[in-house]
Protein backbone atom coordinates (compact mmCIF):
# COMPACT_ATOMS: atom_id res chain seq x y z
CA UNK A 1 0.00 0.00 0.00
CA UNK A 2 1.06 3.62 -0.77
CA UNK A 3 0.71 7.09 0.83
CA UNK A 4 -2.34 9.19 0.02
CA UNK A 5 -0.58 11.03 -2.13
CA UNK A 6 0.10 7.76 -4.31
CA UNK A 7 -3.70 7.19 -4.50
CA UNK A 8 -5.07 7.89 -8.02
CA UNK A 9 -7.44 10.49 -8.42
CA UNK A 10 -10.49 7.98 -9.49
CA UNK A 11 -12.64 6.11 -6.99
CA UNK A 12 -10.89 3.31 -4.87
CA UNK A 13 -11.64 0.34 -4.53
CA UNK A 14 -13.19 -0.12 -0.42
CA UNK A 15 -10.66 -3.12 -0.20
CA UNK A 16 -7.82 -0.65 -0.84
CA UNK A 17 -9.08 2.32 1.56
CA UNK A 18 -9.41 0.05 4.57
CA UNK A 19 -6.08 -1.66 3.96
CA UNK A 20 -4.82 1.80 3.99
CA UNK A 21 -6.92 2.90 7.28
CA UNK A 22 -5.83 -0.77 8.56
CA UNK A 23 -1.92 0.41 8.23
CA UNK A 24 -2.37 3.96 9.39
CA UNK A 25 -4.22 3.27 12.73
CA UNK A 26 -1.64 0.81 13.37
CA UNK A 27 1.24 2.42 13.12
CA UNK A 28 -0.96 5.76 15.12
CA UNK A 29 -1.51 3.32 17.89
CA UNK A 30 1.81 1.91 18.28
CA UNK A 31 3.23 5.64 18.21
CA UNK A 32 0.15 6.77 20.83
CA UNK A 33 1.35 3.95 23.65
CA UNK A 34 4.90 4.46 22.95
CA UNK A 35 3.99 8.13 24.16
CA UNK A 36 1.96 7.10 26.92
CA UNK A 37 4.69 4.86 28.19
CA UNK A 38 7.00 8.15 27.87
CA UNK A 39 9.84 6.19 25.64
CA UNK A 40 11.27 9.02 24.22
CA UNK A 41 12.31 7.30 20.97
CA UNK A 42 9.23 5.21 19.68
CA UNK A 43 10.39 1.80 18.76
CA UNK A 44 10.71 0.75 14.84
CA UNK A 45 8.31 -1.88 14.04
CA UNK A 46 9.75 -4.94 12.41
CA UNK A 47 9.87 -5.00 8.11
CA UNK A 48 11.46 -7.29 6.67
CA UNK A 49 14.71 -6.74 5.05
CA UNK A 50 14.21 -6.96 1.41
CA UNK A 51 10.89 -4.06 1.96
CA UNK A 52 13.82 -2.06 3.40
CA UNK A 53 16.46 -2.78 0.54
CA UNK A 54 13.23 -2.00 -1.96
CA UNK A 55 12.69 1.45 -0.24
CA UNK A 56 16.38 1.84 -0.27
CA UNK A 57 16.50 1.30 -4.10
CA UNK A 58 13.65 3.55 -4.63
CA UNK A 59 15.44 6.40 -2.62
CA UNK A 60 18.34 5.94 -4.70
CA UNK A 61 16.41 5.84 -7.59
CA UNK A 62 14.95 9.32 -7.15
CA UNK A 63 18.53 10.76 -6.37
CA UNK A 64 19.27 9.75 -9.93
CA UNK A 65 16.29 11.19 -11.35
CA UNK A 66 17.40 14.47 -10.37
CA UNK A 67 19.94 14.87 -12.93
CA UNK A 68 17.28 14.47 -15.47
CA UNK A 69 15.80 17.97 -14.16
CA UNK A 70 18.90 19.36 -12.32
CA UNK A 71 22.58 19.79 -12.73
CA UNK A 72 23.99 16.12 -11.64
CA UNK A 73 26.77 18.12 -9.49
CA UNK A 74 24.36 20.10 -7.39
CA UNK A 75 23.87 16.86 -5.61
CA UNK A 76 26.44 15.19 -5.16
CA UNK A 77 26.60 12.77 -2.29
CA UNK A 78 28.83 10.16 -3.39
CA UNK A 79 29.26 8.70 0.15
CA UNK A 80 25.43 8.16 0.59
CA UNK A 81 24.51 7.25 -3.15
CA UNK A 82 27.08 4.08 -2.23
CA UNK A 83 26.19 3.38 1.05
CA UNK A 84 22.33 2.80 -0.56
CA UNK A 85 23.95 0.40 -2.94
CA UNK A 86 26.15 -1.75 -0.97
CA UNK A 87 22.82 -1.85 2.00
CA UNK A 88 20.69 -3.18 -1.19
CA UNK A 89 23.36 -5.58 -2.42
CA UNK A 90 23.98 -7.10 1.26
CA UNK A 91 20.37 -7.90 1.75
CA UNK A 92 20.41 -9.24 -1.54
CA UNK A 93 23.63 -11.15 -0.99
CA UNK A 94 24.82 -9.87 -4.45
CA UNK A 95 28.85 -9.25 -4.31
CA UNK A 96 29.27 -5.32 -5.40
CA UNK A 97 33.10 -4.45 -6.88
CA UNK A 98 34.78 -1.54 -6.31
CA UNK A 99 34.62 -0.95 -9.81
CA UNK A 100 30.21 -0.89 -10.13
CA UNK A 101 30.30 0.78 -6.80
CA UNK A 102 32.28 3.72 -8.35
CA UNK A 103 29.59 3.65 -11.77
CA UNK A 104 26.83 3.66 -9.19
CA UNK A 105 27.99 6.56 -6.97
CA UNK A 106 28.58 8.24 -11.36
CA UNK A 107 32.55 8.70 -10.09
CA UNK A 108 35.81 7.63 -11.85
CA UNK A 109 37.50 4.67 -10.20
CA UNK A 110 40.21 6.97 -8.93
CA UNK A 111 38.03 9.47 -6.44
CA UNK A 112 35.29 6.39 -5.89
CA UNK A 113 38.45 4.67 -4.83
CA UNK A 114 39.06 7.63 -2.21
CA UNK A 115 35.07 7.53 -1.28
CA UNK A 116 35.65 3.63 -0.35
CA UNK A 117 38.25 4.53 1.81
CA UNK A 118 37.00 7.10 3.77
CA UNK A 119 34.27 5.08 4.62
CA UNK A 120 36.52 2.42 5.68
CA UNK A 121 37.59 4.81 7.33
CA UNK A 122 34.70 5.16 9.56
CA UNK A 123 33.99 2.12 9.98
CA UNK A 124 31.16 1.98 7.27
CA UNK A 125 32.60 -0.74 4.69
CA UNK A 126 34.94 -3.23 4.40
CA UNK A 127 37.07 -4.82 1.25
CA UNK A 128 35.44 -8.47 1.13
CA UNK A 129 38.73 -9.43 -1.07
CA UNK A 130 41.75 -7.68 -2.75
CA UNK A 131 42.54 -8.12 -6.00
CA UNK A 132 45.93 -9.17 -7.27
CA UNK A 133 47.21 -5.93 -8.57
CA UNK A 134 46.45 -4.74 -5.06
CA UNK A 135 43.52 -2.62 -5.86
CA UNK A 136 40.01 -3.36 -4.11
CA UNK A 137 38.18 -6.31 -5.61
CA UNK A 138 34.70 -6.88 -3.92
CA UNK A 139 33.45 -3.83 -1.35
CA UNK A 140 30.75 -5.04 1.55
CA UNK A 141 28.90 -2.71 4.15
CA UNK A 142 30.36 -3.20 7.82
CA UNK A 143 28.16 -4.46 10.23
CA UNK A 144 27.32 -1.29 11.75
CA UNK A 145 27.01 0.27 8.23
CA UNK A 146 24.36 -1.91 7.85
CA UNK A 147 22.35 -1.24 11.05
CA UNK A 148 22.74 2.65 11.05
CA UNK A 149 21.32 2.17 7.51
CA UNK A 150 18.51 -0.01 8.63
CA UNK A 151 17.89 2.12 11.28
CA UNK A 152 17.89 5.34 8.81
CA UNK A 153 15.17 3.36 6.77
CA UNK A 154 13.11 2.34 9.06
CA UNK A 155 13.17 5.43 11.17
CA UNK A 156 12.02 6.99 7.49
CA UNK A 157 8.57 4.53 7.46
CA UNK A 158 8.15 4.78 11.31
CA UNK A 159 7.84 8.62 11.11
CA UNK A 160 5.50 8.57 7.69
CA UNK A 161 8.85 10.18 5.43
CA UNK A 162 8.67 7.56 3.23
CA UNK A 163 6.05 5.51 1.79
CA UNK A 164 5.73 1.92 2.04
CA UNK A 165 5.88 0.07 -1.22
CA UNK A 166 3.39 -2.49 -2.11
Amino acid sequence: MGTLHDMPSSPVSAEALRALIGELSTRLKTLELEGAAGSAEPSLPGFADEKLATIASSIFRARRRRSKRFDASLFSEPAWDMLLELFVASIREKPISASALCRAADLCEATGHRWIELLEAHGLVRPRSVSEDGGLGLVEISDSGFESMRQYVLEGVTRFEMPLPD
